[in-house]
């Protein structure tokens, strides 16, 4: 089905992504193998949500493969691409669209003793950073005194969640 040549290349090419990067956009990754059936896993956070073995169409296997995905849901991806001579090639990437979540609503919060803990995530890449009316702050941060705040969170894909809150006797 295939020939010599083709059964002795290793080559396999990924475009459309980079290793170990974080993007904030859907991505597409194409691989590309020259003229050799292959089998593609692919894991998102983990779990496998697309297994398919030696590329299929119309009941036929192909040598030729083109093969693109989009990566459209927010997780931590694994691709590994397997020839039938065994080379193996493997990428992984994060794609994260959502903003970081914190705990504080744009709204007044009346003045209490203990203050308000400022506390945010970010489920996917992580939060790269924060801060609190231009200064680092850390999540579990706590406000006692009266004033206006603005609270400005940054995870690792650069997506940016803003919350201005008041703080009044």
């Amino acid at each position: 089905i295939y020939n010599k040549d083709a059964a002795a290349s290793k080559s396999i090419t990924y475009s459309g992504v980079t290793k170990s990067k974080i993007y904030k956009i859907k991505k597409y990754l194409t691989i590309t193998a020259k003229k050799i059936k292959k089998k593609v896993s692919v894991t998102r956070n983990g779990k496998t949500f697309k297994d398919t073995d030696y590329y299929e169409k119309d009941g036929k296997l192909y040598d030729n493969v083109y093969n693109k995905f989009a990566f459209v849901k927010d997780g931590k991806y694994t691709v590994k691409t397997t020839l039938v001579n065994g080379a193996v090639k493997s990428t992984n990437f994060t794609v994260d669209k959502t903003k970081p979540t914190t705990n504080m609503k744009a709204k007044t919060y009346k003045k209490k003793k203990a203050g308000y803990k400022i506390t945010f995530k970010d489920a996917t890449s992580g939060v790269k950073s924060a801060t609190l009316n231009g200064k680092k702050i850390k999540s579990g941060k706590i406000v006692k005194n009266t004033g206006s705040y603005t609270l400005v969170i940054t995870d690792k894909a650069g997506n940016k969640k803003t919350v201005k809150f008041k703080i009044k006797k």
